[in-house]
């Protein structure tokens, strides 16, 4: 059995067809449904779910949003994930801290 190879574009445009599906099939079963119903939900979740991944996605004049992920970075990443919750306290320094080195880096030479 032979598969189609399809490009990383035509990927993209369907799971942007299926994510808007999904919203409107979400929306109708708001509108429609009872209260009690976990589909609308659900299939508002997967809408989203499947938005964010349409945006990561490449296109025809840039690439996937992760191609310049490296280790460190994802490292960088996870820690932070992991760690947020414990360190909401010092956020504010950080934040403080992070504009102050941005205004008093070295200026590039034009």
């Amino acid at each position: 059995m032979s598969e189609l190879e399809t490009s990383p574009v035509d990927r993209r445009r369907r799971i942007g067809v299926v994510a808007l599906s999904c919203l409107a099939i979400s929306i109708i079963g708001l509108l429609l449904a009872d209260q009690n119903s976990a589909w609308p939900a659900a299939a508002l979740r997967i809408s989203i779910v499947l938005g964010s991944l349409w945006l990561c996605l490449p296109t025809a004049q840039r690439p996937a949003a992760w191609a310049r992920l490296t280790r460190g970075r994802l490292a960088v990443i996870v820690l932070i994930t992991v760690f947020i919750n414990r360190l909401k306290f010092l956020l504010p320094a950080l934040l403080i801290v992070g504009i102050a080195a941005w205004l008093i880096r070295p200026k590039k030479k034009r």
